[in-house]
């Protein structure tokens, strides 16, 4: 049974929220950039299996070139078809990053110099939208609050996970027959806090038995399979526990990614290529996707799990180590995303020492007596944090900013309301700023308290 939650504003009654294309040029260029899109999820397959095509790379470029050159002749009929054309264009900018990272900046084998710099220009553009990606990611590193990382410890380092004590196996067999049915309730109270019919809004959830190490919602199917590794237990009077806690973190994380596909699909009549499925969804994709799932966790950890304790069997501290758990699930990605970027960059220029450069940084002497602490990862695991961690402290800003505006109280008031505009569309990071603030919150706000 979904929890009844309080300051939540009725539905707007007027059909105020659902955008559609009028230029026909442009509904067909969003098409093809679907398909571009489908391609790069093809070349995305092949690399994870070590196999990159350079003739799906080249088709992607020239697909990508295309779109860019099309899109420059299509006049825009308003605001929001600027927005699209120009998501179009980050999106094709995108693709061709990634080819000229695989294959270089040509189809020639001429010889080129990667840059990581142009490359996370090219990839995310110019700002995100507030700063650089090289200055985003530079600042967080330096700003790593360690007073965190010392309560984050404190309140796990007597919990193990099924990875770290195979053991625990049985104990979490016995506990999933009383978590699945709280699924539900999760489910059921997300979708009415977002306006969404929860009939219109089924999620299968299940455990998954393969160990991926990461949870995953598949839109195509409406299931979601629930990684056994993130859940964490702890010992009581000699029995080992299964800390709820944490299996509510990774259900509210898969139920925003629904709720992100269930709104971009309801809001969006017909914009294909922001809307991607199971076969289109690729590494454009990360920064939006991710965002907007940790959006929802974070919002169910402060309004549905605190103000429910009692229902979920959480107590306060259980509310705060699943902050911590939460939180440290972003922490943990920027040094090593850093250090990655400093690796690249030290591929070109030989007076850069990553390891040296990332001690002085932090100030912590090991990172460059023992180079093993930190060691250059694949690429695409580098972008894939990158992109989370970009995702997630835009959508933090842009709180930040409606707080500025209109005052912590009326956010408040109008939480839902104000999710249900940044849980719309796949879009690049950029654009999808410009969506929420130049477009979504200019109607929105005549429905505020």
């Amino acid at each position: 049974m979904a929890v009844a939650l309080e300051h939540v504003i009725e539905e707007p009654k007027e059909n105020e929220f659902i955008w559609k294309l009028k230029n026909k040029a442009l509904i067909k260029l969003d098409k093809e950039r679907s398909r571009l899109n489908y391609h790069i999820s093809r070349l995305e397959e092949l690399t994870r299996d070590g196999n990159p095509s350079e003739v799906t790379g080249e088709g992607i470029r020239r697909s990508s070139i295309l779109i860019k050159k099309q899109a420059k002749r299509i006049q825009s009929m308003s605001k929001f078809e600027d927005i699209v054309k120009e998501d179009i264009t980050r999106n094709a900018e995108a693709a061709i990053a990634i080819c000229d990272y695989h294959f270089g900046s040509n189809s020639k084998k001429q010889e080129t110099k990667f840059s990581i710099a142009e490359f996370l220009k090219s990839f995310y553009g110019e700002k995100l939208p507030f700063e650089t990606p090289l200055a985003l990611i530079s600042r967080l590193a330096r700003g790593v609050d360690h007073v965190f990382l010392d309560e984050y410890s404190r309140r796990t380092h007597d919990m193990k996970t099924l990875s770290k004590n195979i053991y625990l196996k049985e104990t979490f067999l016995k506990a999933e027959q009383d978590i699945l049915p709280i699924s539900n309730d999760i489910r059921e109270t997300i979708a009415e806090f977002l306006f969404i019919p929860k009939e219109e809004f089924p999620i299968l959830f299940y455990l998954d038995p393969t160990n991926s190490k990461e949870s995953e919602f598949h839109s195509d199917y409406k299931i979601s399979s629930i990684d056994p590794n993130k859940i964490y237990f702890f010992k009581k009077n000699g029995e080992e526990r299964l800390f709820l806690g944490s299996y509510y973190i990774e259900v509210s994380h898969e139920t925003g990614h629904g709720a992100h596909h269930k709104i971009s699909e309801k809001s969006l009549e017909n914009l294909e290529g922001l809307i991607p499925l199971e076969n289109t969804y690729n590494y454009v994709h990360t920064g939006k996707a991710e965002g907007n799932a940790r959006l929802i966790e974070d919002f169910s950890n402060v309004v549905i799990f605190d103000k429910n304790r009692k229902q979920f069997k959480l107590s306060r501290n259980d509310i705060e180590t699943m902050k911590s758990i939460s939180e440290y699930d972003i922490v943990r990605k920027i040094w090593p995303t850093y250090f990655d970027v400093l690796s690249i960059m030290a591929k070109t220029d030989p007076r850069i020492n990553p390891h040296k450069k990332f001690a002085d940084m932090t100030g912590i002497r090991s990172f460059e007596l023992d180079t093993t602490l930190l060691e250059q990862r694949s690429f695409f695991i580098t972008l894939y944090d990158f992109s989370t961690i970009a995702g997630v402290y835009q959508n933090r800003r842009i709180i930040k900013k409606l707080n500025e505006k209109y005052g912590r109280k009326t956010v408040d008031k109008n939480i839902n309301l104000i999710l249900n505009g940044m849980l719309i569309g796949y879009w690049m990071l950029p654009t999808g700023y410009r969506f929420f603030m130049e477009e979504y919150l200019p109607r929105a706000e005549r429905f505020f308290k």
